[in-house]
């Protein structure tokens, strides 16, 4: 991964707004995307809106109410990645 690489987790990707700010980073070549949601129905019409991207995006479904689900949120832009440099906090 290049110094000059970002990594940005959305939650709340699902929505109106989310899906929005999952467009205007998903065609920005440098930027690794971790998209969630708590429906996997919206999540999957916000993926399904994206132009295709060279970059993989990774998915978590994650209730923001559950520490631990936005815990594995993180835990995947890690694995996947290697960092997460922001974490938009769109749910809610």
């Amino acid at each position: 991964m290049s110094a000059t690489r970002r990594v940005i987790a959305i939650l709340g990707a699902g929505g109106v707004l989310g899906a929005a700010i999952s467009k205007q980073l998903a065609g920005e070549a440098e930027t690794d995307l971790v998209l969630s949601d708590v429906s996997a129905g919206s999540l999957q019409a916000t993926l399904d809106g994206l132009a295709p991207v060279a970059n993989p995006i990774e998915t978590v479904i994650a209730d923001v109410s559950v520490f631990e689900q936005v815990e594995a949120v993180v835990a995947r832009a890690v694995e996947k990645f290697g960092r997460l440099d922001v974490l938009v906090s769109n749910a809610g």
